[in-house]
Order: structure tokens, then sequence, then C-alpha cells
């Protein structure tokens, strides 16, 4: 390949190089042509250079899309895999091929980048499958949870990358509530998933002035936890959960922000029947002190 006087390389076009390649073989004597296999060269470089200045030209492509045409080589099909989320419809009417549009002519990495601006796409892989088909390997952002935003429910994946509005469609996603809750709650369900006996029962995870977390369980209980050491508070829950049955009495609130105590607050049902319970403990205790007194 010629050099460049700098030492960089000249990079000709693919139709050129061969033509190139023997003429500067000729020049150092790399190569003998007879006068008839002389003059066929220089024509065939000379039809060479025209074709490839007329393909670069505007009159180039629409010879190159006629004949396409004529031969049955246009993109007319799409083979999509890989997509759960994104339709197909969605991805095709975003890099869909003019009619008639040459194959040859199909920009892939174009619409590998128009497909990347989909909120749900993450990469692509296209490529020309010839005469006429154009396949697109899809690969999403993995849906991580619910976020309950203040204009509705949206479906998030990592770093709260809103992903699409929440459709109806169950998936088992956790949901999270209240501003900031889709920026932290990738660190907070890893940290859940430590504890499958409080995970299970969590129907909510709740964003509290943005510097801690509520959690509402199926049973109606709020666990409120603390600013730092989540973790901490996490697993003395559950072991008290598992060897008390905490989740089982009739508890509405379990406040656990201060390190060296736990506040259990009884429901109005419980608390009455709590009541109630020590009321007659104490009148028993009461009757037979009488008892002992006669």
């Amino acid at each position: 390949m010629p050099q460049a006087a700098s030492g960089s390389r000249i990079v000709l076009p693919r139709l050129l190089r061969r033509p190139v390649r023997h003429f500067l073989r000729l020049l150092t004597g790399g190569i003998r042509f007879s006068k008839r296999g002389l003059a066929v060269s220089a024509l065939a470089a000379v039809a060479v250079s025209a074709a490839v200045l007329v393909y670069q030209s505007g009159h180039g492509r629409l010879i190159v899309n006629n004949v396409s045409q004529s031969l049955g080589i246009t993109v007319s099909r799409y083979e999509i895999s890989g997509n759960v989320e994104t339709p197909d419809s969605d991805v095709v009417g975003l890099i869909a091929a003019t009619p008639g549009h040459a194959i040859l002519e199909y920009d892939v990495d174009a619409a590998r980048k128009t497909l990347k601006k989909h909120p749900w796409i993450s990469d692509a892989v296209i490529s020309r499958v010839y005469p006429d088909t154009i396949s697109i390997e899809i690969t999403e952002y993995p849906p991580m949870a619910l976020w309950q935003a203040p204009e509705g429910v949206k479906i998030i994946g990592e770093n709260g990358r809103i992903l699409a509005d929440y459709d109806g469609n169950p998936r088992g996603l956790p949901l999270v509530v209240g501003k900031g809750a889709e920026r932290e709650a990738a660190r907070m369900l890893e940290l859940m998933q430590r504890y499958p006996g409080i995970s299970s029962e969590t129907k909510a995870l709740v964003r509290v002035g943005e510097r801690r977390w509520d959690l509402e369980l199926a049973s109606g209980i709020t666990v409120m936890l603390p600013e730092k050491d989540e973790a901490t508070e996490l697993e003395r829950l559950s072991r008290m959960a598992s060897e008390q049955g905490l989740f089982e009495r009739d508890v509405e609130m379990i406040d656990m922000r201060m390190p060296d105590r736990m506040v259990v607050r009884m429901s109005s049902e419980g608390g009455e029947l709590v009541r109630a319970r020590r009321e007659e403990q104490l009148k028993r205790l009461a009757d037979a002190q009488k008892e002992r007194n006669t």
C-alpha cells in the first residue's frame, strides 16, 4: 500500500486497491505485461475509478437503488429478537427503510444509535441478511421496581432510569414510594434480599424525607427504619419475627429509629385487648388478696 511522506497510510477505495497494487509492481519491475494486457489493465483502472466517482454521487446511489429494485435486493423484511417489553412495531417504526431502499445502502450504525434512544433498549446488534432482510437483536434494560411518582406509577430500572409508565401488567416487581425512592431503591432492594422473611411480607418501601425508609407490610404493620445502618436493624427485626412471631401479633407500628431500643405500638383493637387482659389479671390478683385476708 502506498505510504505518505509523513509515514501515514493512504487508504484507497477497495475497488482501486488491486489495480494500484499491480501498477506499483509494474513500476518496480515486479510484474510484466504484454501490450494487450497493459491496455486492458489501464482501461479497467479507468472504469473502476469512474464507477467509484459515480457511486459516491447522488446519481450513483439512485442507480444502485434502481438496480437493487430490479434484482429484488431491497429492504423488505425485519427479523427481531431479544425484545420483551419493546413491541416489534416500535422497533420497525424507528428504523424502517423507505420503500425500495437498497439493502446495500441501509445504514446499520445509524439504526443502532436510533434504537438506543428508546427507553427500554440498552443496545442492539443490527445486520444485513441478503437479499432483503434486516436482522435486529435487542438487549433491554431489566425492570427493577415500580415507583409511585407524583405523576403516576412508573417502571424503573437501575439508577432510577424510568423505563415506561406502569401498564397494569403484573410483573412481580416491588413498589417504592416517595421522592428520591427511585434513586435509592437498588441499594435497599439488594439489602432486603438478605431477609426473605421480611421481603415476602413487605408491600411497599416508602422513602421518608429523602433520608430513610419505612416498610409497609401486607398485614398493615409499618416498620420505621433508621437513617443509617439499616442492615443491623433488619437483622434484629428478622430474628424477632422468627423467634417471637412479631408479625403475627396485633401490632400497628414498629419504630426502630433509635439504636438502643425498639418501640412497638399495638393497633387500637390490640391495645383494647391488652388492656382488657391486664384489667382481668389485676382483678384476679385483687380477689386472691381478699381471700388471703379473710
